[in-house]
């Protein structure tokens, strides 16, 4: 879980301390389900999820010695599980298809230009991936953008 407001790099003692070698970051966006949008980099967004929290808390990682993976994910806004979202129209597909690409292909491209180990895609989107196919127009546009996509998940 992404801290809510700026650490320092003692935040990374912890995870040292139990001998790990990696540390996952998440960057989570709401999913508004009745807008079929996703929101990200919000003010009111726990800084540790907001892009100036990825970049500090990935430099932290680096200079502990830490490998890093970023796994873009999301919260779906009131109830229910995100791999059960599905718009019910045309235009609500178009527009969360539209909105998670630019959310997920910004973080790439902040993960590239942190030289980051390991980018997830895709983490329970199992309705999504079942109606729109494994990400493949996601993959395109990263590639676009010149970032090597690492992995793609649908669990």
């Amino acid at each position: 879980m992404a801290p809510p407001r700026p650490v320092d790099s003692s935040a990374v003692a912890p995870i040292l301390r139990v001998g790990a070698d990696w540390v996952g970051l998440l960057p989570y966006a709401v999913l508004d389900p009745e807008r079929h949008e996703v929101l990200y980099d919000r003010e009111r967004q726990w800084w540790g999820e907001r892009p100036e929290g990825v970049v500090a808390t990935a430099e932290f990682a680096r200079e502990a010695g830490l490998k890093i993976m970023v796994k873009p994910h999301l919260w779906i806004r009131g109830e229910g599980w995100v791999g059960e979202y599905a718009p019910v129209t045309e235009e609500g597909w178009h527009r969360w298809e539209a909105t998670y690409t630019d959310y997920v292909v910004g973080l790439a491209v902040l993960a590239d230009s942190l030289s980051v180990e390991l980018f997830v895609v895709g983490t329970e989107l199992d309705e999504t991936v079942r109606t729109l196919g494994p990400h493949e127009g996601i993959v395109e546009v990263v590639e676009e953008e010149k970032v090597e996509l690492v992995g793609i998940s649908e669990r």
